[in-house]
């Protein structure tokens, strides 16, 4: 029986619900690539060509650039940030590889990671890697991150002489003003790198020997294909728990308020079960036809009706308005190309109030810049009764 591969980028997955491992090859996975995952293939393939053209980084492999996709100046500004930061990190005498695919020999399990940079001390004693993601949704930062730490023991393989390894996640689009910072960084020396290695081993032998284990969790049920084509047991057995008979211990908690961990519990479950919901209501609507659909469970009716759509700015002309406007941190601040974020950031800006029906506003300055870039596309929406 050949040996398990496990990726780095799936070992949160993997730690915390074993049996995912178990399943996803019995599914099929029917996403296809989406516009975020184009856009970050895009932005590493550009910061390995700058890499290597502009600082004699050396490849293993053909950096492919994804086909038909034109970036826009997020995109440049991304790889920017991220080359920016990375570089001041590494001396110039240093060697840098980028793309790199590393496989590596655990005994029971063969563990990959793909490192997107990576820059080594002459006396191959130091090490500075980083970890480009391009998207907004925060991760977790490099020191509590079970991906990062399978990069920096690949890391510690490739170079066995190392003796300090400094790892860092870039995220250019995360929001400081909410708590999530753009840069993260963890580093692991001496006994603490050394130990590093048969403590990661350790992990992932316990999660081989409970391959039946299902757990349910925002992090690692959001991108599982099992998960996503409603077939996880552990996922439908957390929605029945919605059905039960009430208790006289059930109306004695009502009657209190909700702890702090309830809510907290609540609201992480929201986030878990919010993407497959929205995935299903999205399957629904592409199968459901004009009739009403009556539920069976509880006679409940769904429609579908047509509705305006969000606006939506066009991507390049509205970041040169930006740029043209703000100075740089305003334009941060609309990075998302908000409409009501634009709003609010030329209200503060002017000086003018946010709407009016007789003055200058936020709302009529966006009108007059922006009103020719943004539509509003007509759009479907599921009603229930």
């Amino acid at each position: 029986m050949p040996k398990p591969r496990l990726r780095c980028s799936s070992l949160d997955q993997i730690i915390n619900c074993p049996a995912s491992f178990t399943l996803i090859p019995l599914v099929v996975d029917t996403d296809e690539d989406s516009e975020a995952s184009t856009q970050g293939n895009w932005c590493h393939a550009q910061a390995a060509r700058r890499l290597i053209e502009e600082h004699g980084a050396t490849t293993p492999t053909l950096i492919k650039f994804p086909k038909h996709y034109e970036p826009d100046s997020i995109d440049n500004w991304v790889v920017d940030f991220y080359l920016e930061e990375f570089l001041d990190q590494v001396p110039g005498d240093w060697a840098i590889e980028v793309e790199n695919e590393l496989a590596y020999d655990y005994g029971r399990f063969i563990l990959t990671g793909h490192q997107d940079a990576l820059a080594v001390s002459p006396d191959i004693e130091t090490a500075v890697a980083v970890d480009l993601k391009r998207g907004r949704v925060p991760v977790d930062e490099a020191g509590a991150n079970w991906q990062i730490l399978g990069y920096l023991v690949q890391v510690k393989r490739a170079y066995p002489s190392l003796k300090k390894i400094i790892y860092s996640i870039i995220q250019p689009l995360a929001m400081p003003d909410l708590g999530y910072e753009r840069v993260s960084t963890v580093m692991l020396e001496g006994d603490r790198l050394e130990q590093a290695v048969p403590f990661l081993t350790g992990k992932l032998e316990e999660a081989l020997d409970n391959p039946s284990l299902l757990q349910t969790g925002w992090k690692y049920c959001r991108y599982c294909p099992v998960a996503n084509t409603f077939q996880c047991p552990a996922v439908n057995a957390h929605v029945q728990e919605m059905k039960l008979t009430l208790t006289k211990d059930h109306i004695a908690a009502i009657q209190q308020q909700p702890d702090l961990q309830q809510l907290g519990e609540w609201t992480v479950d929201r986030r878990m079960l919010a993407g497959l919901m929205d995935k299903a209501a999205k399957l629904l609507k592409e199968q459901i036809g004009n009739e009403p659909l009556i539920l069976e469970r509880d006679g409940s009716r769904i429609i579908l009706a047509d509705r305006n759509g969000q606006r939506r700015i066009e991507s390049e002309p509205g970041w040169q308005k930006l740029v043209e406007i703000f100075p740089s941190e305003e334009c941060y601040e609309c990075i998302r190309l908000s409409p009501t974020e634009i709003e609010k950031q030329l209200a503060a800006f002017f000086k003018i109030p946010k709407t009016s029906k007789k003055n200058v506003s936020g709302q009529s300055e966006f009108k007059r810049i922006f009103g020719s870039i943004t539509h509003q596309d007509p759009t479907t929406e599921l009603i229930i009764s």
